[in-house]
């Protein structure tokens, strides 16, 4: 009986040893997918913010017309925000204040392009999506003109109720 028992308990043993390396097997496995996702984010960032500069080839071209017709001047920084975005949002996983930081960030980043709207180009409000992407590149583009579009007709209808 005293032999049965040890064996029982020698197999316990080895069984739960075995189930915590398969567990730092998995974690393992989980942090180097995490550290790819940071490497090709970091990649894919330092490619989009030489292609502003035209060392990027076609691609690199297109890429950064699509970034400054979307979100304008601020284009030239999207690449460098959505890499620490990237970082926050991964070494914060789960934190609900974090997330209210990155959300309050990104909103920084749209209100910024709203702004540059109203100050480059505050001639083109009204304009349809062509004439946003393609005319305000340096200005808010297509999400800072677009909200500024929205708005506009309550900041008019405020301006007419003060007068």
């Amino acid at each position: 009986m005293a032999t049965s028992n040890k064996t029982k308990k020698q197999s316990t043993k080895k069984a739960s040893q075995t189930r915590r390396k398969n567990k730092e097997i998995k974690e393992q496995k989980s942090f180097i997918k995490k550290e790819i996702l940071v490497l090709v984010s970091l990649a894919l960032c330092i490619y989009l913010e030489i292609s502003h500069f035209g060392i990027g080839g076609k691609v690199g071209d297109f890429a950064s017309k699509c970034l400054n017709g979307t979100f304008g001047l601020i284009g030239y920084v999207i690449p460098i925000i959505t890499f620490i975005c990237v970082i926050f949002a991964y070494t914060n996983i789960g934190n609900k204040v974090a997330n209210v930081k990155l959300s309050a960030g990104i909103s920084l980043v749209v209100f910024t392009s709203m702004l540059l709207q109203l100050i480059v180009c505050s001639d083109k409000i009204g304009g349809n999506i062509k004439v946003l992407y393609h005319e305000c590149q340096f200005g808010g583009g297509v999400i800072g003109g677009g909200i500024v579009n929205l708005l506009n007709p309550l900041i008019l209808f405020y301006k007419h109720l003060q007068e």
